[in-house]
């Protein structure tokens, strides 16, 4: 037999949350606090583990707060990675002004992981993957799941290059005030300035075309003899005036450039 003192009760319902209301109705139940208590021993674990904790929470619409403050990412809106959305690329899925801004001002602290899914990372559609980057990017939004390829290519000069170290500066478009300005074809830029160099993310928000970039050189802090050098395929575009460069971009692509002197010896 074995000893009683040791016998202990299941801390839990096994029939569930769910209940019978006045009427006799079966009402399914979701156990909120429950949920939330295994977050956060899972997050207590793994900073015992001496892990930073990274919970990824797939909550499908549905950001119930209490549930979810020990997550760091959250993974939902995986519908629109169906048809009728599925051969559609990011814009036209989620529009900027509505869903994109809802996804982070909803995020509650958390990442939010939307973006690593609905661009048909398993569809292997590279035009779907490259709309979702120049979303992800101007945002700085990480994808939630890695897309190898494309991904690696633009995370490797970024990380390289400082992004998120105390001595890199950042403007994102909607500052008020920015570096860097543009005309021509409708684009949104992430600016980054570090040492005597400067990198742009440049996410097309509209029709394809030439987007005119004009930037502060004295404010980004780099010599006045600067190109900008795509980081995907090494072009250089040389400037038409000091500071000014005309950027051939798809519609919905991006493009990253590495703004600097094209002989770094005489700096």
């Amino acid at each position: 037999m074995p000893n009683k003192e040791k016998i202990r009760a299941a801390n839990y319902n096994p029939l569930g949350p769910g209940y019978i209301d006045d009427d006799g109705t079966p009402k399914p139940g979701v156990h909120i606090f429950a949920f939330r208590e295994l977050a956060k021993r899972t997050a207590v674990m793994q900073h015992q583990m001496g892990r930073r904790p990274m919970l990824f929470i797939h909550i499908t619409n549905a950001n119930i707060v209490p549930m979810f403050s020990f997550g760091t990412h959250i993974l939902d809106h995986e519908w629109r990675d169906r048809d009728p959305y599925r051969t559609r690329d990011f814009h036209e899925r989620v529009g900027l002004d509505e869903d994109t801004s809802l996804l982070l001002t909803q995020s509650t602290g958390l990442q939010s992981g939307c973006l690593g899914v609905i661009h048909n990372l398993f569809h292997g559609d590279e035009r779907i993957l490259r709309s979702a980057m120049a979303v992800a990017l101007t945002h700085e939004m990480r994808m939630g799941v890695d897309g190898g390829g494309i991904s690696n290519t633009v995370r490797d000069p970024l990380l390289q290059f400082g992004y998120g170290l105390p001595d890199c500066r950042v403007w994102r478009y909607w500052d008020d005030v920015s570096p860097v300005t543009t005309s021509g074809a409708p684009v949104k830029l992430l600016v980054l300035a570090r040492g005597r160099k400067a990198m742009l993310v440049i996410g097309s928000y509209g029709p394809g075309g030439e987007a005119v970039l004009r930037a502060d050189l004295e404010a980004l802090g780099v010599p006045a003899d600067v190109v900008a050098v795509d980081v995907e395929t090494g072009e250089i575009l040389r400037p038409s005036q000091p500071g000014q460069f005309s950027v051939p971009i798809s519609r919905h692509d991006f493009r990253l450039l590495r703004i600097e002197s094209p002989n770094p010896e005489g700096e």
